[in-house]
């Protein structure tokens, strides 16, 4: 074999080879990732506590009605008087049935209980049913100027004075606080009494006559009597057989 026919061999002996290297490496998978296929871990387990969240108020009514009389029948001299009449006497209070109301003082506390006017049993609007609005500027009035002819008497019952209206009940525990009223606050604690357009003096009686004094004319008086008949007859208008609706709450805020 000459040196040019032997070269050649060589040559092709390496083409050969490098032909088989390159098909044993072929086309390699890169595969980059992490593998973790278990874990452990302490856990803690919180039950929810459970809590005794009441507040209930019971109130019964043993009558519904007002009669809107006068307190005073006045003195003999007075050009005002009021006389009661046996069938219908006077009557600014309610006589309530039962009121009770609890509690549990664990989870609430007790702020006050509260009185109000509203629109009617399926509308909790707070109205004021007694005002009006004043035509003329007599006995201290405005003309234009809106007042009140009754009021509550109390409004609310805050948990300051809740044991002057209330005693604890022999049911009451220390989860759940029972208090009952007694008899004779359940006589008052719902009561009117006359208020702005009478000037707050609780008797139109003791309103009136006082405009009327030794120095008085009797021209001067006539006119006082007819001015207060008239008041009088609107009252009669504006209030007689009236329907009024009151809303008693129980407030406790959360603990």
């Amino acid at each position: 074999m000459n040196k040019k026919q032997k070269s050649k061999v060589v040559l092709f002996s390496v083409l050969g080879m490098a032909a088989v290297s390159l098909a044993t490496v072929g086309f390699a998978t890169w595969v980059f990732g992490q593998s973790k296929t278990s874990e452990q871990k302490e856990i803690i387990l919180r039950a929810d506590n459970s809590k005794l969240k009441t507040s209930v108020l019971d109130l019964t009514f043993g009558s519904d009605d007002f009669f809107l009389g006068d307190l005073k029948t006045g003195e003999a001299d007075d050009l005002i008087k009021y006389e009661p009449d046996a069938a219908n006497t006077t009557k600014l209070n309610l006589n309530l049935g039962a009121f009770s109301f609890a509690y549990s003082p664990e989870s609430v506390t007790f702020e006050k209980i509260t009185f109000k006017w509203v629109t009617s049993l399926n509308d909790a609007t707070e109205i004021n049913p007694f005002e009006v609005e004043q035509a003329t500027s007599d006995f201290g009035k405005t003309a234009g100027t809106k007042y009140n002819y009754l009021a509550l008497e109390t409004k609310e019952i805050t948990s300051a004075k809740v044991e002057d209206w209330f005693e604890e009940d022999a049911t009451s525990t220390t989860d759940l606080k029972v208090y009952k009223m007694g008899t004779d606050n359940l006589k008052k604690i719902i009561t009117l009494k006359y208020d702005t357009f009478f000037n707050k003096v609780n008797s139109p009686v003791d309103f009136y006559n006082p405009f009327v004094t030794a120095q008085t004319t009797e021209t001067e008086k006539a006119a006082v009597v007819t001015k207060a008949y008239k008041e009088m007859s609107k009252f009669y208008t504006d209030l007689n057989i009236k329907h009024v609706f009151l809303r008693v709450d129980l407030v406790t805020t959360d603990k």
